[in-house]
């Protein structure tokens, strides 16, 4: 289907979305790196600037749009590629599917903003990103989840009602214990650092925040950019 556009040259690619691919996200956390890549072999442009949305909310079933959520950042380790985070602009009566949100002047804002870094080379601020996870364990376990310098002013908002069913909403942030259940944590920011605690357990193996089809996003930062979802194993 790229055959016939390979004489063509272009700034650069903005890719928006992808919610097949729902159905295998492991498989799509190394396809869609390798495809950014082929495409800029076949295009000639080793440095090929790519863009993409996060995919947003959706109300389906057997949907596993989470773990699509984070293969998609499997692409972000690949030079010129930035993400625009979509899924707080959360749409359940859009006449175009609940995957569709109607405010897409903010979607093509936020996919404009790495586009302006990596191409025109101008100073602007991004969303959060996650920088590390640190764990301490005791009576309770709390893991400390800090960000990268660049983030600027980490903001934590209420979250808003669960604009769908219950079922598809999960919870804000969880901890995963030893036998790899997960459960839903406290969570409060205390020195710029977003901390989530589980009490009554010695240990958790892993986090994760947002993991849900309608997640309720309460990171920001100073520049009203939400931070994405993520799992990270401790």
């Amino acid at each position: 289907m790229v055959t016939p556009f390979l004489n063509w040259r272009f700034t650069g690619v903005a890719w928006y979305q992808g919610e097949n691919n729902q159905r295998e996200p492991k498989n799509y956390a190394c396809a869609f790196p390798v495809m950014i890549q082929d495409w800029a072999l076949n295009f000639k442009n080793p440095s090929l600037p790519f863009f993409f949305v996060q995919v947003a909310t959706w109300r389906g079933s057997l949907t596993d749009i989470p773990n699509l959520r984070i293969a998609q950042t499997s692409a972000l380790k690949l030079r010129n590629v930035g993400m625009a985070v979509s899924f707080d602009l959360s749409d359940v009566h859009s006449p175009y599917g609940n995957i569709h949100p109607r405010n897409k002047t903010e979607v093509g804002r936020r996919l404009s903003l790495p586009a302006l870094q990596h191409i025109y080379k101008q100073k602007v601020r991004l969303g959060p990103e996650m920088d590390k996870a640190v764990k301490t364990t005791g009576q309770n376990v709390s893991v400390a989840i800090s960000f990268v310098k660049s983030s600027g002013t980490i903001v934590l908002r209420d979250p808003l009602a669960c604009p769908t069913d219950a079922k598809y909403c999960g919870q804000v942030a969880e901890l995963q214990t030893l036998d790899g259940k997960w459960h839903a944590a406290e969570y409060k920011l205390m020195d710029q650092k977003f901390v989530l605690t589980l009490s009554g357990v010695k240990d958790v193996k892993s986090a994760r925040y947002a993991f849900a089809d309608y997640p309720y996003v309460v990171i920001y930062n100073d520049v009203q950019l939400p931070l994405p979802p993520f799992v990270v194993h401790l």
